[in-house]
């Protein structure tokens, strides 16, 4: 991950890192600050998972040019499979009537799947990239 958030420094790109507000499905980006060290505003999450939440200006998923959503499965349709928490999903149906960002899910080849079950309010992505190679969907 080091290699491709250098190398989109290097080319000029800014990168932005998800942001959960308290008691909201719908996600804010803060700028990833690459010559500062980061420290979190706060930290999300119970256990062992803690999601650094940093400070700063915050966008939402509209206002990016590309949106990298993480996944657990990719149907050959661009239907995602996401994480169960709904933060993505909320984000994405937000950009609907929106000049929107172009959305590219980000993992495995081994998560790619012909064909998810899918629920009406599901949006399909844009593409899905893996180390086997880029779909556009």
């Amino acid at each position: 991950m080091d290699d491709f958030i250098q190398t989109a420094l290097k080319r000029g790109a800014k990168l932005y890192l998800p942001y959960i507000e308290p008691h909201s499905r719908r996600l804010w980006f803060t700028p990833y600050l690459a010559n500062q060290t980061q420290q979190p505003e706060r930290k999300r999450g119970q256990a062992k998972l803690f999601i650094p939440q940093f400070a700063g200006e915050k966008r939402r998923a509209h206002r990016l040019d590309i949106l990298l959503v993480p996944i657990v499965g990719i149907d050959k349709r661009g239907y995602r499979l996401g994480q169960a928490g709904g933060f993505y999903d909320a984000s994405l149906a937000q950009m609907k009537y929106r000049l929107r960002a172009q959305t590219i899910g980000v993992g495995f080849g081994c998560q790619l799947v012909e064909e998810l079950p899918i629920e009406p309010h599901d949006i399909a992505l844009d593409g899905f990239i893996s180390e086997q190679g880029e779909w556009r969907f």
